[in-house]
């Protein structure tokens, strides 16, 4: 089972780059992941390259706003 990003026990949630990805699409979800992992949604990656299980190739891209 995976390992799921629980804010209760952290007290918050981060997605550091994740609203300002073009890739973005609500919660937890993107066009790169089914779920998007923990070490992104940490702030630990700044997923500049594709990780192991993802859909696609696909990387952070900064919106145009």
């Amino acid at each position: 089972m995976k390992k799921r990003f629980n804010e209760k026990a952290t007290g918050v949630i981060k997605q550091p780059i994740c609203n300002l990805c073009e890739h973005y699409i609500a919660g937890e979800k993107c066009f790169a992941f089914d779920f998007i992992p923990d070490i992104i949604l940490t702030g630990e990656n700044g997923h500049k390259k594709p990780l192991d299980g993802q859909k696609n190739e696909l990387i952070f891209n900064k919106k145009n706003v």
